[in-house]
């Protein structure tokens, strides 16, 4: 009871600042489909295909498919990954060269980003850490 108490209001404080959070959905609940388009990803649609394998793998309330109406797509460009999250479950994803061009791992830098633009926790699921 005070466990969920306190997780109320760390999620009413950090809503107040602007952060959203994916709640967890009911055991009974389906999950939410998040539909992205990789089709301007280049070279790199394919980790982000895995990444989505990763993280619909490890969390049960949200589903990563590709597909439309895409809400979530997906771009790569020479600068470094980052995501901009328009709404829960919506907005732009960069896959910048920079970062592999370092030596990053494309799957671990893409199942990141799949975590920023889902407002997830930063750590990457255990099956991305390379």
């Amino acid at each position: 009871m005070l466990k969920r108490a306190f997780l109320g209001l760390l999620a009413l404080s950090l809503s107040l600042v602007g952060v959203q959070v994916l709640a967890a959905a009911p055991a009974s609940a389906a999950p939410r489909v998040v539909y992205y388009d990789a089709s301007r990803a280049g070279e790199f649609a394919t980790n982000f295909a895995q990444a989505a394998q990763i993280w619909n793998s490890s969390v049960t309330n949200v589903r990563l498919q590709a597909g439309s109406p895409a809400t979530v797509v997906i771009y790569v460009d020479n600068g470094w990954p980052r995501a901009y999250v328009t709404g829960l479950g919506s907005g732009r994803i960069y896959m910048g060269r920079q970062a592999v061009d370092q030596g990053y791992n494309r799957t671990r830098i893409a199942t990141h980003e799949w975590g920023t633009s889902s407002a997830c926790r930063t750590t990457v699921p255990a099956a991305a850490r390379t």
